[in-house]
C-alpha cells in the first residue's frame, strides 16, 4: 500500500503573495502560474533581518499567529507577544522568550490567557499589556509585570478596566499606560495612566525647561443605605438608626457635604404618611431626643479629616429645611472616608399613631 503523505504542510516550503493556478513537476523543478508577484519561503510571523543588509536571519523559529509586541532581553535574545499558540515546536500561548540562539526558552512560560499588545523590559522585569486575564500563574487584568529569569508575575497588580495597547517606562519606579480603559486602581483614567513619580535634571545648555503635570480630579461618594428604619417607637425608649456617608477625593481645597430635608418651611419633622399635618416633632437646638418626649433629629459623627459643621457638632440637632452644610474637610480626603449619620425619635403618651417618614437628601461637592 502506497504511503499517504502527512496532515500538516512543510513549514520551509516556498510561499507566493497571490492564487497559484497551475502547478507542474519537470525533474526537480515545480513551476507555479496564475496571479502573484512574489515567492519566498514561509518565515512565520517574526522574522529578524540584519541591520547592515536587510537580509532575513534564519535562525528564529516560526510563530503560528500574529506577533504584536517583540523587546531585547539585552543578551542578543528576543521576548515577543501577540496572538499565538506555537513558537518554533513548542507551545507558547500569546508570550514566548527566543534564546540568543534561536531556541525558545523552555524556563519561561508565562501562559497568558488572550493576546499580548504591548512588552518593555526594565532591567530584570518584563512589563506587559494586552487583553488577558491571566499570566504568570497570576490573575492579572490586563497588565502586569514579569520576572525576566521565571516569567511569574511580581506583586505589582493594578485594577484596570479594559485592554493595554502601549506600555513606556521612565525608571524602575515610574510605568505609563496607555490603551482602551477608563478606570485604574478604582480611579478615573480615560486612556492614559502614570504610576509612581518621574524628574530629570536638564542639562545646563536647557536651563529654563518646564516641566508640567496633570493629575486628573476624582471624586467618589456613597451612602451605605437608601433606607433607615427607626422600627416601632415606644414611649419608654429612644430609637435610632445608622447610615455612613463615604467620600474620597483629590480635591486640594476640600469638600462639604449638605443636607436637605421635605418640612413645614422651618425643620424637618417626621411626618405621617398620608396626613402631612400630623408629624413628630423636631427637636429644639441644643436638647437631647429623649424616651417619653416627642422628639425627632440626628447626631452626625465625623470620620477622619471631617469636620461637622455648625449646630452638627453638637450631640443631637434638627434637620434645617434649607440647603445646610453638616461636613466639610479643608483638603483632599485620598482614601474614601466614612462618617455616621444616627436619627433619633422618641414618643410622647399623645402622639398619633401611624407610619411616620421623612425623606433626607445629602449633597457632596468637591473644589478642586
Amino acid at each position: 500500500m502506497a504511503q499517504e503523505p502527512p496532515d500538516a504542510p512543510v513549514d520551509d516550503t516556498t510561499m507566493t503573495n497571490g492564487e497559484v493556478y497551475a502547478a507542474v513537476k519537470t525533474g526537480n523543478t515545480i513551476y507555479l502560474g496564475r496571479y502573484f508577484t512574489y515567492a519566498d519561503p514561509y518565515t512565520g510571523s517574526a522574522v529578524p533581518v540584519d541591520a547592515s543588509t536587510g537580509n532575513r536571519l534564519s535562525t528564529f523559529p516560526k510563530v503560528n499567529g500574529e506577533v504584536l509586541a517583540i523587546a531585547s532581553d539585552g543578551s542578543s535574545g528576543w521576548y515577543i507577544g501577540g496572538n499565538f499558540t506555537e513558537v518554533g515546536e513548542t507551545a507558547r500561548n500569546n508570550i514566548a522568550h527566543v534564546l540568543s540562539n534561536g531556541s525558545v526558552d523552555a524556563s519561561w512560560d508565562p501562559n497568558a490567557n488572550n493576546t499580548v499588545n504591548t512588552i518593555v523590559v526594565s532591567g530584570s522585569t518584563v512589563y506587559v499589556g494586552g487583553d488577558f486575564t491571566s499570566i504568570g500563574g497570576q490573575s492579572r487584568n490586563y497588565v502586569a509585570s514579569l520576572s525576566a529569569s521565571t516569567g511569574n508575575a511580581t506583586s505589582w497588580n493594578p485594577t484596570v478596566n479594559n485592554q493595554i495597547k502601549n506600555f513606556a517606562v521612565a525608571s524602575t519606579s515610574s510605568v505609563f499606560l496607555a490603551g482602551s480603559f477608563t478606570r485604574v486602581s478604582d480611579r478615573p483614567r480615560p486612556g492614559f495612566a502614570q504610576f509612581g513619580t518621574y524628574s530629570f535634571s536638564p542639562p545646563p545648555e536647557q536651563e529654563g525647561v518646564t516641566i508640567t503635570a496633570t493629575i486628573d480630579p476624582y471624586f467618589t461618594f456613597q451612602i451605605s443605605s437608601d433606607t433607615c428604619a427607626l422600627g416601632t417607637l415606644t414611649t419608654d425608649s429612644v430609637n435610632t438608626c445608622q447610615y455612613t456617608l463615604a467620600v474620597g477625593t483629590n480635591a486640594n481645597n476640600g469638600a462639604v457635604i449638605t443636607i436637605q430635608a421635605i418640612s413645614d418651611g422651618t425643620n424637618a419633622y417626621l411626618n405621617r404618611d398620608g396626613a402631612p399635618d400630623t408629624y413628630i416633632n423636631d427637636i429644639t437646638e441644643n436638647t437631647l431626643v429623649t424616651a417619653g418626649s416627642e422628639g425627632y433629629g440626628i447626631a452626625v459623627t465625623a470620620g477622619s479629616g471631617w469636620t461637622e459643621e455648625g449646630d452638627f457638632n453638637d450631640d443631637d440637632t434638627p434637620i434645617p429645611s434649607s440647603v445646610t452644610n453638616i461636613l466639610s474637610t479643608s483638603g483632599p480626603i485620598l482614601s474614601s472616608v466614612s462618617s455616621t449619620i444616627t436619627h433619633k425619635a422618641a414618643i410622647s403618651t399623645t402622639t398619633e399613631s401611624g407610619t411616620y417618614s421623612q425623606t433626607v437628601q445629602y449633597i457632596a461637592t468637591g473644589t478642586f
